[in-house]
């Protein structure tokens, strides 16, 4: 039998994961605990919780902005600077893209869901 320690392993993958808890469980605030470099897509107006940490932020108010930081986050000078992208929150995420569905794009019933599936897939 062979006794391994975690430190030695080399891991070159990028980690994606989500947090998921109640409204005000602490997952902004769990946004300060995350080593290196973090950039925030601020949706869910949540940032008052990170008040004086040094944590960069853009906030979107509408998809047409969310579509504008996901293309800046393919950008090397994004990729170059920031080690973790945090999108807080999902959910006020996905009602931005409801809103752009049903306000702008005049989209209702079945024409709705076919295209937020086309936006989620994505």
């Amino acid at each position: 039998m062979k006794i391994q320690s975690t430190r030695d392993i080399i891991n070159e993958e990028k980690f994606r994961f989500m947090v998921y808890a109640y409204s005000g469980m602490g997952k902004t605030q769990l946004i300060s605990t995350i080593p290196g470099k973090v950039l925030v897509l601020n949706m869910d107006k949540g940032m008052k919780t990170l008040v004086g940490q040094n944590i960069d932020y853009v906030t979107a108010n509408n998809w047409a902005e969310v579509i504008e930081f996901l293309n800046y986050m393919k950008k090397p000078e994004c990729k170059s600077v920031y080690e973790w992208i945090v999108f807080d929150s999902i959910s006020a995420m996905t009602d931005l893209l409801s809103k752009h569905l049903e306000e702008d794009k005049k989209l209702e019933g079945f024409s709705f869901w076919k295209e937020y599936g086309g936006f989620i897939n994505k």
